[in-house]
C-alpha cells in the first residue's frame, strides 16, 4: 500500500517536472524568437475573436521586463464590419512582486500613444469563443503551476493614454471623442479628458463639449468598496431647431460602491447659459440662463434612482425645488416620479435694477413618467397647487386681481409603441372668490369644473379632443350684470381636431350657454397659416324664450338708469342661424335672426304689439365692395300693433339685406287718425358702423287734423295736412330732409320745411325745422285760449328752430298782422295785458287807465308786430313797428285803442325765465284785475 502511494507521488512529480520543463522551454523559445511570439499572439487573438489582428513590430526584454509594440491593428473584416481599432505605439514596463506562490504581475508603467477606435451602425462585436467543456485535470494543474511560479493577479501602478480618438456611429446618433488623454498616477488616481461631440442628424440636434474631464478622488482598489470620481464639462453647446444653448457647464461628484453596487451623486451642478427658444414665425426668444443642482443615489441591482432634493433655477424668472424617484424595472423599464415642493417666481420691484422673488408652496404637485405594458405614461396631479397664484405670478392674468380657491387637477397622457398619444384631464376650482382692482368684476363661492380628453397622432401630426366646462355654483357680478350660477349655470363643450402641420382647426361641435337663458352652437374650420388665415364658422342659437335673456341682460342691469324698462314687457321665442367667415382679416357674417310669436307692450304708454314674426336678414362684411345685387331675404309681420296716436293695425314687410345694408323695397302704408301716411321704400347702409346711412321718404295725403290732434288739443281744429319729404337722409347721426309739410288750418297755411336733427344716436339729440305762417285767422287761433282773444290776419315765420332736451335752444321769430278787408282788427283786454307782460313791461291798465277797463273789454289795433330771437339761452323780444323813437309791440287804432310800447328795446332775459313768465301770464284766471 505504501509502495503504491509512493509510485503515484513519483509519477505526479515526474509529470510536473515535465510540464515545468515544457513551460520553461516554451518561454525560452519565444523569448529567443520574437517573431514567433508575435505570430503566436496574432493567431491566438484572431482565432479567439474571429477577427483580423496584426502587430507591425514587437520587442521585449526580461531584466527589466519591458514590452514595446507598434502598429497594432484590429480589423474584423466583412463579417464583423463596423469595428476598427488601431494603436500606433504601446509600451509596458512590468515586474513581479511578492513571494513565490503569491506573486503579482505589476504594470509599473503603461503608455499608449496615438490610438483610434471606430464603430459604425453595422457593428457586430467580436465574440471570444470559450470552450464549452470544463478544463481538464492537466489544465487545472497547469493553471495552478502558473499561478504558483509566475503570478496570481495583475495590478497597474502607472499608466498613460495620449492622442486618442474614437467615433461611434449608431442608427440615429453619431458620437465623436477627440484628443483623448488618460492618466493613472502613482497614487492610483485616474484622470481622463477629451473633446466630445454628439449628433442626432435626423433631428438636427448636436451637443459639443470641448473640455470633458473625469478624475478619481482616491486610488482605485478592488479591496476598497468605493470608487470616487469627479466629472466636469466646460464651454459646451447644444443646438436644435427649437432650442439653442450657448454655454453648458457641468460638475458632478460620483461615488460607486462595489459592495452594494450603488452610484451616488452629491451633488450634480448643471449650468445652461444663453438659452434661446425659437418661437412662431422663426423668431427667437430673449436669452435666459438655467441652473440645476441635485443629489441622490442610484441602486443598480434594484434599478432605483432617488434624488431627495433638486433645485432648478431659470434666472430672473423661476425657481423650482422638489424630489425625484425613478424605478427602471425589466417589465416597466421606466417609472419616474417628480414632486414639486416649492416654486419661486421673480418679480420686478419698484427699482428698475432690483428684483424680488415670490415663493409658492403648491402642496401635492406630482409629475410621473413611466412605461407600463409597452406604453409610455405621463401623469400630472395637483391638490392645493395654487394655480391661480402661479398664473398671477407669471403675469398670465391681469394685475390687481385677487383670488382665493381650492384647486385640484389631474392629467394622464399615454403613448403606445410606434403610436400616438391619448390623454385625459380634469381641473376643479372649489369655493373660488375673486375681484379685480376696481371691483367691477367679482365672484363669490364659484365652482368650476373642466374635463378634456383626446388623441395626438404624431405621424400627421393631429390632435383630436373633447372638452367640457361647467360653472354651476356661486355668484358673479360683472359691471352691472349679475348672475346667480346656482340657478343659471354657465356651461360649454368642445369637440374638434387640430392639424399641427397644416395649422388647421376643425371644430365639429362647440356649445356655450347659460342654463335656462341662452345657448350658442358652432361648428366650422380655422386655418392660421402665415399670410393665409381663414375662418369659417356656422353659428346657431336654438329656439329659446326671449323673456329670461331680456330680464338678465337688459332689464335688471339697466332698470335703475332707465326706469322706463320696468314697464316694458317682452316675450316670444328667439333663434338664429349665422355663417361667419374671415379670410386675410376680411370678416363676413350672414344669415338670419328670428323672433317668433313676439310681444312688446307698455301699458302706461299705450304701446302694444302682438304676434310679431321677424326673420331679420343679416349681412355684415369688412371689405369694401360695390353694391351687390344678391341679397339675403327676410320678413316682418305684426298681427296687431297699437301705438300712441295711431289706430290699431297690422303690418307686413319684406326685408332684404345686402353687404352692411338693409332694405325695405316696398312702400309702407301706416294708418293715422284722419288718414294714412306712406313711408319708404327704406334703404339702410353701413348699418353696423357709427356712420349709419338711411334713405327713405314720407308722403302725407290730406290727413285730417281734427282726429289727429283731438287727444292733444281741447278745442277742435279743422283742416288737413299734406306734404312730401323726399329724400329723408340719415348720415353720421345727422338727419336731413328735402320737401315741405303743409298744414291748412285757421283759414291759412303753416308750411314746415328744413326738418332735420343732429346727434340722433347720442344722449342729447337736437331737432331742427323752420315754419312759414300765411294768412292765419287769429280769431280762430285764439278763441278759447287762456291767452286772450285777438281778431285779425297773421303772417310770419319761425326760422332755424333747434330743440334739445325737450325745449327750444335757438330760433328767429317774426309775427305781424296784415289788414284784410272785411276782417276786424280787435284785441281783448286780457291779450293786451299778456302781451305787455311777456314783452317785459307793466300792465297798461294800472292807475287811472285801469278805470276804463270797466267800460272796455276789447280794443281796436292798427298792427301787432313782434320779432324775437333765442341763442345761447338769451331771449330777446322787440316790436316791429317803430315811430317817433318808440318801438311798438301793439299799435292802437286810428281813433282809439291801446299802445303797447317796448320800454326796453334791449330787452334780454334767460329763456328759462321767459318760459316761466309765459306760463304765469297764460295760466287759467290770469289777466288784469278790474276794480
Amino acid at each position: 500500500m505504501v509502495k503504491t502511494k509512493t509510485k503515484i507521488i513519483l509519477i505526479i512529480c515526474i509529470v510536473a517536472f515535465l510540464l515545468i520543463a515544457a513551460l520553461g522551454g516554451t518561454l525560452l523559445y519565444y523569448y529567443s524568437h520574437p517573431s514567433a511570439l508575435k505570430e503566436f499572439i496574432e493567431k491566438s487573438i484572431s482565432r479567439s475573436t474571429g477577427s483580423a489582428f496584426s502587430i507591425e513590430k514587437l520587442s521585449y526584454s526580461i531584466n527589466p521586463i519591458k514590452i514595446h509594440a507598434e502598429g497594432i491593428l484590429l480589423d474584423p473584416g466583412e463579417k464583423l464590419s463596423g469595428l476598427h481599432l488601431k494603436i500606433s505605439d504601446i509600451t509596458a514596463e512590468i515586474c513581479l512582486e511578492g513571494k513565490l506562490g503569491h506573486k503579482s504581475l505589476v504594470f509599473e508603467k503603461l503608455k499608449i500613444d496615438r490610438f483610434s477606435f471606430h464603430v459604425s451602425q453595422k457593428i457586430r462585436l467580436p465574440q471570444i469563443r470559450p470552450e464549452r467543456k470544463s478544463p481538464s485535470t492537466i489544465g487545472r494543474v497547469f493553471a495552478k503551476l502558473v499561478a504558483f511560479f509566475l503570478f496570481r493577479d495583475i495590478r497597474f501602478q502607472q499608466g498613460e493614454v495620449t492622442n486618442g480618438e474614437a467615433t461611434i456611429q449608431l442608427k440615429d446618433q453619431d458620437i465623436s471623442l477627440k484628443g483623448i488623454h488618460a492618466y493613472l498616477t502613482p497614487d492610483h488616481l485616474v484622470e481622463i479628458s477629451c473633446n466630445t461631440q454628439i449628433k442626432w442628424p435626423d433631428k438636427q440636434l448636436s451637443f459639443t463639449a470641448p473640455h470633458l474631464h473625469i478624475t478619481t478622488d482616491q486610488a482605485i482598489s478592488f479591496t476598497d468598496p468605493e470608487i470616487k470620481a469627479r466629472l466636469t464639462a466646460k464651454n459646451a453647446t447644444f443646438k436644435s431647431p427649437d432650442v439653442h444653448v450657448k454655454g453648458v457647464a457641468m460638475t458632478a461628484k460620483l461615488t460607486y460602491n462595489l459592495r452594494n453596487k450603488t452610484l451616488s451623486f452629491e451633488p450634480v451642478d448643471l449650468n445652461f447659459e444663453g438659452v434661446t427658444l425659437k418661437q412662431k414665425y422663426k423668431k427667437k426668444s430673449s436669452p435666459f440662463d438655467l441652473y440645476l443642482k441635485t443629489e441622490g443615489i442610484f441602486d443598480l441591482p434594484q434599478r432605483r434612482l432617488n434624488a431627495p432634493r433638486f433645485h432648478l433655477t431659470i434666472r430672473d424668472l423661476l425657481k423650482l425645488t422638489g424630489r425625484l424617484n425613478a424605478h427602471f424595472h425589466p417589465l416597466n423599464p421606466l417609472d419616474i416620479e417628480i414632486l414639486i415642493d416649492e416654486i419661486g417666481v421673480y418679480k420686478k420691484s419698484s427699482l428698475p435694477s432690483e428684483t424680488r422673488i415670490e415663493t409658492l408652496r403648491p402642496g401635492n404637485l406630482m409629475f410621473k413618467f413611466g412605461l407600463e405594458r409597452e406604453q409610455f405614461v405621463v401623469k400630472i396631479k395637483g391638490h392645493k397647487a395654487h394655480l391661480i397664484r402661479s398664473a398671477l405670478a407669471f403675469y398670465m392674468l391681469p394685475s390687481g386681481w385677487q383670488f382665493s380657491c381650492l384647486d385640484s387637477f389631474e392629467l394622464t397622457a399615454i403613448q403606445k409603441q410606434k403610436g400616438g398619444w391619448s390623454f385625459t384631464s380634469k381641473l376643479d376650482f372649489q369655493g373660488m372668490n375673486f375681484q379685480n382692482a376696481d371691483s367691477s368684476c367679482a365672484g363669490e363661492d364659484v365652482s368650476v369644473h373642466v374635463e378634456a380628453d383626446g388623441k395626438l397622432d404624431l405621424a400627421t401630426p393631429e390632435i383630436i379632443a373633447n372638452a367640457s366646462l361647467k360653472i354651476d355654483k356661486g355668484e358673479i357680478l360683472y359691471d352691472r350684470f349679475y348672475l346667480d350660477l346656482n340657478k343659471n349655470s354657465l356651461f360649454s363643450s368642445f369637440k374638434g381636431s387640430y392639424n399641427v402641420s397644416g395649422k388647421n382647426l376643425q371644430l365639429s361641435g362647440f356649445r356655450l350657454g347659460f342654463k335656462n337663458i341662452l345657448t350658442l352652437d358652432a361648428h366650422g374650420t380655422f386655418v392660421h397659416k402665415t399670410g393665409d388665415e381663414k375662418l369659417h364658422l356656422n353659428l346657431s342659437v336654438p329656439e329659446t324664450s326671449l323673456k329670461p335673456a331680456f330680464r338678465h341682460f337688459i332689464l335688471e342691469p339697466f332698470q335703475t338708469e332707465k326706469p322706463l324698462l320696468t314697464a316694458l314687457k317682452i316675450d316670444g321665442k328667439i333663434s338664429a342661424d349665422l355663417e361667419l367667415t374671415c379670410k386675410n382679416k376680411d370678416w363676413e357674417v350672414s344669415g338670419h335672426c328670428m323672433w317668433h310669436d313676439g310681444r312688446i307692450s307698455m301699458d302706461d304708454k299705450g304701446l302694444s304689439t302682438e304676434g310679431i314674426d321677424l326673420d331679420l336678414p343679416v349681412w355684415y362684411q369688412t371689405r369694401k365692395t360695390e353694391t351687390s345685387e344678391d341679397t339675403v331675404r327676410g320678413s316682418l309681420s305684426i298681427r296687431s300693433m297699437i301705438l300712441p296716436f295711431f289706430p290699431e293695425q297690422s303690418l307686413a314687410l319684406h326685408l332684404d339685406a345686402g353687404p352692411n345694408s338693409l332694405f325695405v323695397k316696398s312702400p309702407i302704408e301706416l294708418k293715422v287718425p284722419g288718414g294714412t301716411v306712406t313711408l319708404g321704400p327704406v334703404a339702410g347702409r353701413d348699418i353696423f358702423s357709427p356712420g349709419i346711412s338711411l334713405n327713405t321718404s314720407l308722403a302725407i295725403n290730406s290727413v285730417e287734423i281734427k282726429p289727429l290732434v283731438s287727444k292733444i288739443l281741447l278745442q277742435p281744429v279743422q283742416g288737413t295736412i299734406t306734404g312730401r319729404l323726399d329724400p329723408i337722409l340719415l348720415e353720421h347721426n345727422t338727419l336731413k330732409t328735402t320737401g315741405v309739410i303743409i298744414t291748412k288750418a285757421f283759414d291759412g297755411e303753416i308750411v314746415l320745411s328744413d326738418l332735420g336733427a343732429s346727434g340722433m344716436f347720442t344722449s342729447s339729440p337736437v331737432y331742427k325745422l323752420s315754419a312759414l305762417l300765411t294768412h292765419l285767422n287769429l280769431e280762430k287761433l285764439t278763441t278759447g285760449t287762456t291767452f286772450g282773444k285777438i281778431e285779425g290776419i297773421l303772417d310770419g315765420h319761425i326760422n332755424d328752430i333747434e330743440i334739445a332736451y325737450g325745449q327750444p335752444q335757438k330760433f328767429e321769430l317774426l309775427l305781424e298782422t296784415v289788414p284784410e278787408e272785411g276782417v276786424r282788427q280787435i284785441i281783448s283786454l286780457k291779450a293786451v295785458d299778456n302781451i305787455a307782460q311777456i314783452g317785459g313791461g307793466a300792465s297798461p291798465f294800472r292807475g287811472l287807465a285801469g278805470s276804463f277797463t270797466v267800460l272796455f273789454k276789447e280794443f281796436p289795433y292798427n298792427k301787432i308786430g313782434v320779432i324775437a330771437s333765442l341763442e345761447n339761452d338769451v331771449f330777446r323780444i322787440n316790436g316791429t313797428n317803430r315811430k317817433g323813437g318808440k318801438e311798438y309791440l301793439v299799435e292802437r287804432g286810428r281813433f282809439s285803442g291801446v299802445n303797447i310800447v317796448n320800454q326796453n328795446p334791449d330787452n334780454r332775459i334767460r329763456f328759462k325765465d321767459m318760459v316761466k313768465r309765459i306760463k304765469r301770464v297764460t295760466a287759467k284766471g290770469g289777466g288784469p284785475v278790474i276794480k
